[in-house]
């Protein structure tokens, strides 16, 4: 019985860090598919389309 409740919370474990990875990936195909995105456009459309606005960075610090 003991056996059978290790062998859940393994299986739930590797789950969920397979479905972070996949997570993972995700958001980095979506970042640099913006990044090709906005290397194509105007550079003024592009920094705002990447969260730059005006001559402050990105992180909002001054």
């Amino acid at each position: 019985m003991l056996l059978g409740g290790v062998v859940i919370a393994y299986l739930l474990i590797r789950n969920q860090q397979a479905a972070r990875a996949r997570a993972e990936e995700s958001r980095d195909r979506a970042a640099e598919r913006a990044q090709l995105l906005a290397a194509a456009m105007d550079p003024e459309v592009a920094m705002r389309l990447l969260g730059y606005e005006g001559r402050r960075p990105p992180d909002g610090r001054t």
